[in-house]
């Protein structure tokens, strides 16, 4: 009798376990799990000096959606979109499905805010499109412009993907030689120098400079460093002086850039010496240096680093 009241407890035992194990199963393959992307809360938005520059801070570096910086809108993202498994058709989207963008317009003086919502767009919605990637920005022609290569769908069991270039101001979406124009932009970007700070190591001068501040430089663009963390202080500087609305919050930026469609490389250059040098100081300190005989020099602006270019040939053609 003992014995089988041990047989009993032992098969109801494992009787539980597999009803619970079937639970499990039959509560994950019903469960849906979505991509989740926050909408990034802007501290501030400023342009300055003409408009020509651009401002961008937070106040939750850690917390926050990836950031399009571009020539008429700063912008993010906001998304819940279902990861969906291997189907044989790709589910409707459903009402509580969104992939928002949200863009700031930068030339109007309040700075309206738009979405747009890729999951409302008709094609998207006719093909059950999907996309749980962040997207990549672009600019040509006086646009600003994202895309991705990956909209994917589920048909008949087969699994398709799809590239696409949004047009923002438009709001318009575009399938066809979707490669070809990502690569005309690239090619056209205009941070691409055509004089590089290589030679003479005045792009290391010039990085050492602003590391002070916890900056970093690259090509029209000013982005803390990864040590940065509340330790931006630009008070001393000719930009607070300049700018003291903006340079308050630079403690919080994400990033300071040269809006692309007025950029231009000397202006840049010239700005970055006179802007962060100690206050009352005309620039910075940088130099080129001649590799072969040590000798340094002073660099005031950019018109002084293309003679110094020429009076160096030998150490220009070190970076050709």
């Amino acid at each position: 009798m003992k014995k089988k009241k041990i047989v009993y407890a032992l098969l109801s035992i494992l009787l539980l376990g597999a009803l619970a194990l079937l639970s499990l199963w039959v509560i994950k393959i019903n469960t849906k799990v979505y991509t989740d992307i926050r909408e990034t809360k802007f501290k501030s938005i400023q342009l300055f000096d003409n408009s020509k520059f651009v401002l961008v801070a937070v106040d939750e570096k850690n917390n926050r959606a990836d950031i399009y910086y571009g020539q008429n809108y700063v912008s993010t993202i906001a998304v819940h979109s279902w990861r969906i498994g291997e189907v044989k058709n790709s589910p409707p989207i459903g009402k509580e499905e969104y992939y928002k963008i949200i863009s700031y317009d930068l030339n109007n003086p309040n700075l309206s805010r738009k979405e747009l919502d890729l999951y409302e767009l008709p094609r998207i919605q006719t093909q059950k499109f999907r996309l749980n990637e962040v997207l990549s920005s672009y600019y040509g022609n006086g646009k600003d412009y994202m895309a991705r290569d990956n909209l994917y769908q589920y048909v008949n069991g087969e699994y398709f993907e799809q590239s696409f270039l949004l047009d923002i101001d438009n709001e318009e979406l575009f399938f066809k030689d979707v490669a070809q124009r990502r690569n005309e932009m690239a090619t056209k970007d205009p941070y691409l120098n055509k004089v590089s700070l290589a030679p003479g190591g005045l792009g290391d001068s010039l990085s050492a400079q602003l590391r002070e501040y916890h900056l970093l430089q690259l090509g029209g663009t000013i982005i803390p460093d990864l040590d940065s963390d509340n330790k931006i202080d630009i008070s001393n500087t000719n930009f607070a002086q300049l700018y003291p609305d903006v340079a308050k919050n630079m403690k919080d930026m994400t990033q300071l850039y040269f809006r692309p469609e007025q950029y231009n490389q000397k202006e840049w250059f010239d700005n970055l010496l006179h802007w962060f040098a100690p206050k009352g100081q005309d620039v910075m300190e940088v130099y080129a240096t001649d590799s072969v005989t040590g000798e340094k020099t002073q660099i005031k602006s950019f018109d002084d680093y293309l003679a110094w270019r020429e009076a160096h040939p030998e150490e220009v053609k070190k970076y050709e």
